[in-house]
C-alpha cells in the first residue's frame, strides 16, 4: 500500500496557501489597505509630535485614545443611523461630522500658530 497525499487544488484553499486568484487579491488588498492605514498613521503621530510642546507623550497617548474611541463607537453610531435613515445618509452625515472636526482642528492649529 502507498501512502496517498491529499493535494488540494487552489479553489479549494483559502487561496494564499494555494497561490490562487483569491490569494492574490487578498494580499494586494491587504498591502493597499495596510500600507494606507500605516501612512496616515505615521504621518498623524508626526503631525502630533511636532505640534505638542516638550513632551510629546501626551499628544501622542491623546491620538491612541481618540483612535480607540472612534473604533469602538463609529460601528455603534452607523448602526443608530443606518437603522433609522439607511446607509446613505448616515455616510453623508459621518462625512459632515468629520469635515466638521477638520474644519475646527484646522482653524484652531491656524490660531494657535498666529499666536506664536
Amino acid at each position: 500500500m502507498t501512502a496517498v497525499s491529499p493535494v488540494l487544488d487552489p479553489e479549494a484553499t483559502i487561496g494564499i496557501l494555494g497561490g490562487g486568484q483569491l490569494g492574490r487579491m487578498l494580499v494586494l488588498a491587504a498591502a493597499l489597505l495596510g500600507g494606507t492605514f500605516m501612512g496616515l498613521t505615521a504621518l498623524g503621530l508626526m503631525a502630533a509630535r511636532s505640534l505638542a510642546p516638550g513632551d510629546a507623550r501626551r499628544a501622542l497617548a491623546g491620538m491612541t485614545a481618540a483612535f480607540g474611541l472612534g473604533q469602538a463607537i463609529g460601528p455603534i453610531i452607523y448602526g443608530i443611523g443606518f437603522a433609522h435613515g439607511g446607509p446613505e445618509p448616515t455616510l453623508l452625515a459621518g462625512a459632515a461630522v468629520v469635515m466638521g472636526v477638520g474644519l475646527v482642528c484646522a482653524r484652531l492649529l491656524r490660531h494657535r500658530s498666529d499666536s506664536r
